[in-house]
This record gives C-alpha cells, structure tokens and sequence, in this order.
C-alpha cells in the first residue's frame, strides 16, 4: 500500500473518531452554529463529491477542474469538512481533533506533492502556476 492510501484512511478514521466524538460528548450546539456548520458540511461534500467524479475520470496528472485553483482539492474538503463538523457540535474534543485533522492533511499534502513530482516531471511547472495547496490566495 503507497503512503498516499495511508494518509486517505488516516483522514477517514479521523473523520469517524470526530463523529464518534460528537455522540459521546456534550457539544454545545447553538442554531447560528447549526446553519453555518450545515452550510460549511454542504460545501464540503460537494468539493469531495466533485474530487471523486472528477478524479474517477481523470488519472494521471490532472490540472483542470478544480486543480486550476487548488493543488488538493479533496484535502481542501477535509479541511472543510473538520471545521463544519467542529462549527456545528462544537466541543472543545472536536477543537482538538479538527486541528490535530489538519496538521496530519497539511503534512500529507507535502508528502504527496514530493510523491507526485518524482511520477510527473511536469507537476513542478503546474506547482509553480497553481501556488496554493488548498485555499486560493491562502495556502
């Protein structure tokens, strides 16, 4: 198994363990947190949605769709995701996990990013066009 299905399954559990989480504690939920969590959620499972139709179609080195403003764009909807999960039933667990989530997804795309240069020669003249791992105009 290659280190990016590592680090696919890792986000997965984490994102089980914060549902879990969500259960077994107290969160505070208030409904300004539920509609902008829920809003938060939605836009996330449409990004991975979109990543997953998308990615089906197009192996190999894809720079359209998506991948003209953001280099991950699936780790973008994790990212996402943690935080509307967090947003939404906040508690200070779901707090920790998410910023726990996004230090592992952060380290995983630079991991992926070397992994995908030495497969695709061309991937350093798109990292040079298309700068940010995940937020255009952030990072």
């Amino acid at each position: 198994m290659n280190n990016k299905m590592n680090f696919y399954g890792l986000y997965q559990s984490l994102l089980v363990l914060q549902v879990i989480l969500i259960f077994f504690t107290n969160p505070i939920v208030k409904n300004s947190t539920i509609v902008i969590g829920f809003i938060t959620l939605l836009v996330s499972a449409a990004i991975i949605l979109y990543w997953e139709m998308f990615w089906q179609k197009n192996q190999g080195l894809v720079i359209k769709g998506l991948y003209k403003y953001v280099r991950h764009p699936f780790l973008t909807g994790m990212i996402i995701l943690f935080i509307g999960i967090t947003i939404t039933f906040f508690s200070i667990y779901s707090l920790i996990l998410t910023l726990i989530s996004i230090i592992i997804i952060f380290y995983g795309a630079i991991k992926e990013d070397k992994e995908i240069s030495k497969k695709f020669p061309k991937y350093k003249d798109y990292t040079k066009k298309v700068k940010f791992r995940f937020f255009p105009g952030l990072f």
